[in-house]
């Protein structure tokens, strides 16, 4: 992807990013409604994951360099990171 072209730089050459951001949030909300129902049909494989010990401390944020704004539309390449996995007591 075009570094030219992340989000974070098309604000910092104060460039029109107005469509762009608001194609985003409507993707982010799409994803949003429908994490409930993800989630709670996951439930079994969450416990699973927990009594075996697969548990780690993760975290996914979304920042403004990890998003393209592409002629087609934005690409949002966000990665999860993640530390050791952590021990159950």
């Amino acid at each position: 992807m075009p570094a030219s072209r992340r989000l974070s730089a098309l604000i910092k050459a104060d460039e029109e990013t107005g469509p762009a951001v608001r194609q985003i949030a409507r993707m982010l909300a799409a994803q949003h409604a429908t994490a409930d129902r993800f989630l709670a049909c996951r439930q079994p494989l969450f416990d699973a994951r927990i009594q075996s010990g697969h548990v780690v401390d993760g975290h996914g944020d979304l920042l403004a360099s990890d998003i393209f704004c592409l002629d087609d539309g934005p690409r949002i390449l966000d990665c999860m990171e993640f530390r050791r996995p952590v021990a159950l007591a």
